[in-house]
């Protein structure tokens, strides 16, 4: 796969940036010297307002009409992830993670050039009769659909090393019974092997730095491997 070019964006936004992976994802990304603003879309502030090169960006729901960068080429980092029970309800869960990408993804095909980094799930499978596969399938089929100029998908299996304000016992569980079976050297175990949310961010912004045209998938057994 041939790179972007051979000069880099110097914008990022950042989508998502009070999640687990999002706020790792704000601290690498400023300790490079590969961008010279980062724009955090956010709801509330994360305490950024003096820092020299963040800009905070907030509004009480995620809008793309109200995203000010002015920028004509931007990286866009999207670490978007919601739960059914935060959401309420599976139209609400599938208005985020598959509706808001997407229309972030329509206004990263409206500039010059640039790449989108998106957060989905290892078992995305617009096939599945799961709520949360099926949506994370249809969100990669349309952002895929955009022929943006450089989209990589990253699917991670169970997180682990999130600061959550609310325990998740099926995401507990898993990651207890994936590390009992995770020293078997058989691909589909490496493949479910959990992966911590400070590893997703490393790949991330490794992956920012050699930007790729047309679509890459990043696997969660290839996180592992950086």
């Amino acid at each position: 796969m041939n790179k972007v070019g051979n000069k880099t964006c110097d914008t990022a936004v950042i989508i998502g940036a009070s999640g687990a992976i999002g706020r790792h994802l704000v601290k690498k990304l400023t300790n490079t010297d590969r961008y010279k603003r980062i724009y955090l879309i956010l709801r509330s502030s994360l305490g950024y307002e003096s820092h020299p090169i963040i800009q905070e960006q907030i509004m009480p729901e995620i809008s793309v009409e109200n995203i000010d960068v002015p920028e004509s080429q931007v990286d866009l980092f999207c670490t978007l992830g919601t739960t059914l029970k935060k959401a309420g309800s599976v139209e609400a869960f599938v208005k985020i993670d598959r509706d808001l990408v997407v229309e972030l993804g329509v206004w990263a095909k409206k500039k010059d050039r640039g790449a989108m980094h998106v957060i989905s799930y290892i078992g995305a499978d617009i096939e599945s009769n799961n709520y949360y596969s099926h949506t994370k399938g249809e969100m990669e089929q349309r952002l895929i659909a955009l022929d943006l100029t450089s989209l990589t998908l990253y699917r991670p299996s169970l997180l682990y090393g999130a600061k959550r304000p609310d325990f998740r016992f099926g995401e507990a569980a898993g990651f207890y019974i994936m590390q009992l079976f995770s020293w078997i050297p058989i691909a589909i175990i490496k493949r479910y092997k959990p992966v911590s949310v400070a590893i997703i961010a490393d790949v991330m912004v490794s992956r920012s730095l050699q930007p790729q045209l047309g679509v890459d998938i990043v696997y969660s057994e290839e996180m592992h491997e950086k």
